[in-house]
C-alpha cells in the first residue's frame, strides 16, 4: 500500500506540474528572433495544458499561447500535442509531434493573419489577409525542410497603388518540388 501511495502521489504531482515551471528553464535573455514583451512572461496551468503571455516573435506580440501536450511521451523524448496561438487580428492552430533535437513534423495548420503584421519595420507595408491551410510541415533540426497545403493572400494591395492587386492562391501538393501559384480573383490573371 506504500508503493501504491507513493506511485499516485508522484503520478499526480506529474500530471499537475505548473507552466510557470517552464519559465525557469528558459534563457534569459530568449535568443532571436524571440524575445519578452516589457512586463514579462507569464504561465498558468499545468505544463501538459497551459497558457504563455508576453512572448514576441521576430518584432511581432504574440498576445498568448494555448497548448495541450501529452504527458506520457515527453517520457519517450517526444513532443505530441497541439497549440493556439493568438495575436492582434492573427490566429494559428494546429498540432505537434516533435522530438526534443527539433526535428518533427507540423499538422493540420490553420490560420490568418494581416499581411502587415509579418512586415512590423516596413513603414509602407502590404496589405491584404493571409489564410493558411497547411497539411503537413516537416522540421528538421528546428528548420522547414518541406510542407504541403495551401497559403491564401486575400485582397492583396501595395502602399504604391490605390487599386487591390485581386486574391492570390500558392499551393504545394505532398511529395512535389513544385508549387502552383494563381489568382483567385482581381484585375490580374496568372498561373505559374
Amino acid at each position: 500500500l506504500v508503493g501504491l501511495t507513493v506511485i499516485g502521489f508522484l503520478l499526480a504531482l506529474w500530471l499537475q506540474l505548473p507552466a510557470a515551471l517552464l519559465l525557469r528553464f528558459l534563457p534569459s535573455p530568449l535568443p532571436a528572433p524571440w524575445a519578452t514583451s516589457p512586463g514579462g512572461l507569464a504561465a498558468a496551468g499545468t505544463v501538459w495544458e497551459g497558457e504563455l503571455r508576453g512572448l514576441i516573435a521576430g518584432g511581432i506580440p504574440i498576445r498568448s499561447v494555448h497548448w495541450q501536450l501529452s504527458p506520457w511521451r515527453v517520457l519517450v523524448g517526444q513532443l505530441h500535442g497541439s497549440a493556439v496561438v493568438l495575436g492582434d487580428g492573427a490566429k494559428l492552430a494546429g498540432r505537434f509531434s516533435l522530438r526534443f533535437d527539433g526535428t518533427g513534423e507540423l499538422t493540420a495548420l490553420n490560420g490568418e493573419l494581416p499581411l502587415a503584421l509579418l512586415q512590423p519595420a516596413s513603414p509602407q507595408p502590404w496589405n491584404g489577409q493571409v489564410l493558411t491551410s497547411l497539411k503537413s510541415l516537416t522540421l528538421v533540426a528546428g528548420k522547414p525542410e518541406r510542407f504541403s497545403g495551401r497559403v491564401d493572400v486575400l485582397r492583396l494591395s501595395s502602399p504604391a497603388v490605390t487599386q487591390a492587386l485581386g486574391d492570390f492562391r500558392l499551393e504545394w501538393p505532398s511529395a512535389s518540388d513544385q508549387g502552383r501559384i494563381s489568382t483567385l480573383g482581381g484585375p490580374v490573371d496568372l498561373r505559374a
